[in-house]
């Protein structure tokens, strides 16, 4: 029982991260829409957002999640939760067909340095055999250049001190 008890676990706190990275494929969608001189940046991040998405649901299935260490996703569904409740913050702001380049780039890289980066940093910098956890690496090693971009064209617009 004890190991259904922590794959129920898993797979929920798994379920509403790929809530997140539905929600931020929609965004960057959004934001393709309404900013056509950066429709090919935010489209870019939007299919990787699926992607990620896609990566994390084939890790739902069963076989997958009885090899993954409890602690891939944090413990609190709050630290996930937030991040979507993030996600939902920001489709709300651009449902008001109201916001600046500027403040849609800030809003995107708070999204993508609030999911949980810092407790999947520390796990997924671990030594490990595990092919599973290798393709959550490459996941995470995406999500950091998700955040970097994001800064990267911030800074080109003049949007950082």
């Amino acid at each position: 029982m004890h190991k259904k008890s922590h794959i129920d676990k898993l797979s929920m706190r798994l379920q509403v991260c790929i809530a997140v990275e539905k929600t931020a494929a929609e965004i960057y969608k959004s934001l393709a829409n309404f900013f056509p001189d950066e429709q090919a940046f935010f489209m870019q991040l939007c299919h990787e957002e699926e992607d990620h998405a896609a990566i994390l649901s084939m890790s739902k299935l069963y076989k997958m999640l009885s090899r993954l260490p409890e602690n891939i996703v944090p413990d609190s569904m709050q630290d996930i939760s937030e991040a979507l409740s993030l996600g939902n913050e920001i489709r709300g702001r651009l449902a008001t067909l109201d916001i600046s380049l500027k403040e849609a780039l800030g809003l995107a890289y708070r999204l993508e340095k609030s999911v949980a980066e810092e407790h999947l940093q520390s796990v997924l910098e671990e030594e490990t055999d595990s092919e599973t956890i290798e393709k959550l690496k490459r996941l995470r090693a995406e999500s950091v250049s998700h955040a970097e971009r994001i800064l990267n064209l911030m800074q080109s617009k003049g949007f950082c001190n």
